[in-house]
C-alpha cells in the first residue's frame, strides 16, 4: 500500500509539473515572464515508507517531511543558481522583499535566502505535535541533524525502478518490468481456485478517450489463498501490479489497487483482466483470475 501511495504521489507531482509548465507558457505568451517573480514550493513533505507515519515525525522519516521543494525565478534572471544553505518557509517572504527591492520596516521571523544565508550545519527544528513519535525538548521543538537529512534528500530518487521507459511512472518495485508487456509473452497456468472481482467493472464497457477523466484506477479483490502479488492487464497488456502478500484481507478476500497507464485504454469496450503473479525459478507465471459474476 505504501508503494502504491508513492506511485499516486508521483503521478500527482507529474500533473503539478505540467500545470507549472502551462503557467510559464502563459506568462511568456503575455510578455510577463522575464519580469515575473515565480516561486514554487510546498508547505510540508510526507513519508511514504512502509511502516512510517505519513506526517508525524520520527528519527527515520524526518528527511521526507521537513524538506520541501523551493524553486525561485527572480525578475530578469536568465542563469540558474543552486543555493545549498539551510532555508525555511518563513524565509520566502523576506526573500520576496529582497528580490523586489521593497522598502519595508517589517520585522521578519525569517531572512532573505540570498542576503543572509544560514550556516550549513544549522539544526532544523519542528514544533512537536501529537502525531510525532518523538518527545519534544523543553522549548516544545524537535531538533534534527540538518546535514544528514539534506544528504538523504539529495540521494533519494522518486523513480528508481525501471526508470528508462515512457511507462516509468507505472513501473515500480519487484515486478516493474512486467508493465507494458503482453500477457501472451508469459506462461499462463489455469487455477480454478483463483477468483477475481473488479470494482465497478462497467466503467470499462464504453470508455470515451476524449472525456476529462479516464478509468485508470482499478481496484477489487482476489478470492482464495492469499497471493503474493497480482497483475492487472488492459486489452492484453500488463498495466500494473500490486503486492497482496501482506496487509488487509479477510475471509479469503484480498484487496488490490492498481493505476494503469491511460495509453492502454481505447475507445469503447476495454478488456480488463486480473492475474496472480507467481515466480517459478527465473520465470514469471500468470494465473488468470476467474470472474465471480
Amino acid at each position: 500500500a505504501a508503494q502504491f501511495l508513492k506511485q499516486r504521489h508521483m503521478l500527482q507531482l507529474a500533473y503539478a509539473d505540467d500545470l507549472v509548465g502551462q503557467t510559464i507558457e502563459d506568462l511568456r505568451d503575455a510578455g510577463l515572464y522575464d519580469e515575473a517573480l515565480i516561486i514554487v514550493t510546498a508547505d510540508h513533505g510526507v513519508s511514504l515508507g512502509p511502516g512510517e507515519r505519513l506526517r508525524g515525525l520520527s528519527d527515520t522519516n524526518f528527511a521526507d517531511i521537513l524538506w520541501t521543494p523551493l524553486l525561485i525565478k527572480a525578475p530578469h534572471q536568465d542563469e540558474p543558481e543552486v543555493v545549498d544553505s539551510p532555508t525555511l518557509t518563513i524565509d520566502i517572504l523576506p526573500t520576496i522583499v529582497d528580490l523586489l527591492d521593497l522598502d519595508l520596516d517589517w520585522d521578519f521571523d525569517g531572512r532573505s535566502i540570498f542576503a543572509q544565508p544560514r550556516a550549513v550545519d544549522w539544526e532544523p527544528r519542528s514544533f512537536g505535535w501529537t502525531h510525532d513519535e518523538l518527545e519534544p525538548s523543553d522549548d516544545g521543538f524537535n531538533y534534527f541533524d540538518g546535514v544528514a537529512g539534506f544528504d538523504e534528500v539529495i540521494a533519494s530518487r522518486g523513480l528508481d525502478d525501471c526508470p528508462d521507459s515512457d511507462l516509468r511512472f507505472w513501473r515500480w518495485g519487484e515486478f516493474c518490468e512486467l508493465v507494458g508487456e503482453d500477457v501472451d509473452s508469459f506462461e499462463q497456468v489455469t487455477d480454478e481456485g483463483v477468483t477475481a472481482d473488479i470494482d465497478d467493472a462497467g466503467r470499462f464497457e464504453s470508455v470515451d478517450l476524449s472525456a476529462s477523466t479516464l478509468p485508470t484506477y482499478v481496484s477489487g479483490h482476489i478470492s482464495g489463498d492469499r497471493p503474493d502479488a497480482v497483475a492487472v492487464a488492459v486489452n492484453g497488456v500488463v498495466g500494473g501490479w500490486y503486492d497482496t502478500s501482506t496487509g488487509a484481507g479477510d475471509e479469503d478476500r484480498y484487496p488490490f489497487q492498481v493505476m494503469v497507464p491511460p495509453s492502454l485504454l481505447r475507445d469503447g469496450h476495454n478488456e480488463v483482466d486480473v492475474y496472480v503473479i507467481e515466480t517459478r525459478g527465473d520465470e514469471v507465471v500468470l494465473i488468470p483470475g476467474e470472474r465471480s459474476s
